[in-house]
């Protein structure tokens, strides 16, 4: 009886141990199943955008931006920004971009507990145009029709990289002021690296000449020492009038001002000789000009 009883204790006691091993090796498997199952019903589809940089010429690339849908419960996602779709030429400054990135870039968004990913294209864009300072200005009429541009700033781009061309010319003449001689009302259009575009107005007052800037040419006498040699082949026009730019000719603060019609300033250069002849074995001619 002593053994029968051991033996039924042994039994219990291996009845025991499996009664208590087969629901907990079902637990286990049960939370293994369930995990795995998890991580395969964790796919994350990403959807193509296009992001415009800001004033600043910057973007923040967020999950929320390029991520469409996701079945990975409590995912922890990172953002990837690549230059190239094979994935090997990382953004630096990723999730920020900036003009580096203008045009198509890859996105990748990567749950880092699953590693399940997905990856989209991102069109990068500066639609912002520049900014144009146009104030009022004053201009002599010789520096017509050659307006000095606006200043200009861009999001984006240097000064020196922004086009400024004048695109229209409005002039309203003012009669009888004694400082200008006209208004001219001149449309820039500043365009920049991206391509976008501004424009405005600038309103210029147009000088009259000063007429104590002018100044005519000297004489050439024997007096001054700076007479014509008559050995000298000197160069004549068709009329056999003397070469203005041999002899002399007006200046306008120091640039030359030859004969003909300035209509950016409504002004006129002409020139008439009055040929003397010869006197005591000299030839004397007598150039006026008028202005």
């Amino acid at each position: 009886m002593t053994n029968s009883r051991l033996t039924s204790l042994r039994r219990d006691k291996r009845n025991g141990i499996l009664g208590s091993t087969i629901p907990i090796l079902v637990f286990l498997l049960s939370m293994f199943c369930v995990t795995q199952n998890t991580w395969a019903q964790c796919a994350p589809v990403c959807k193509h955008v296009q992001v415009s940089l800001d004033q600043n010429c910057e973007a923040t690339i967020r999950t929320g931006t390029i991520l469409d849908s996701s079945g990975c419960m409590n995912g922890d996602f990172i953002v990837e920004l690549f230059y190239d779709q094979a994935l090997t030429m990382p953004v630096p400054t990723s999730p920020v971009i900036g003009r580096s990135e203008l045009g198509q870039i890859v996105a990748r968004v990567r749950d880092q507990i699953s590693g399940n990913s997905c990856w989209s294209f991102i069109q990068v864009e500066d639609k912002l145009g520049p900014t144009l300072i146009c104030t009022d200005d004053t201009v002599g009429c010789f520096d017509t029709p050659s307006f000095p541009p606006p200043v200009a700033t861009d999001n984006c781009f240097n000064p020196s990289e922004i086009d400024i061309d004048i695109i229209g010319v409005v002039d309203s003449l003012i009669e009888c002021d004694p400082q200008f001689l006209k208004k001219s009302i001149v449309t820039f259009l500043a365009t920049d690296g991206s391509g976008m575009t501004a424009q405005c107005d600038r309103t210029f007052f147009v000088e009259r000449i000063d007429t104590s800037l002018i100044e005519f040419p000297d004489d050439r006498t024997t007096l001054n020492m700076m007479e014509l040699s008559c050995d000298i082949d000197y160069d004549l026009d068709n009329d056999g009038v003397l070469d203005w730019e041999l002899v002399g000719f007006v200046t306008y603060d120091g640039d030359t001002l030859a004969p003909g019609n300035y209509p950016e300033c409504r002004v006129t250069v002409s020139f008439e000789d009055t040929d003397f002849g010869t006197i005591n074995c000299r030839r004397k001619l007598m150039r006026v000009w008028t202005v």
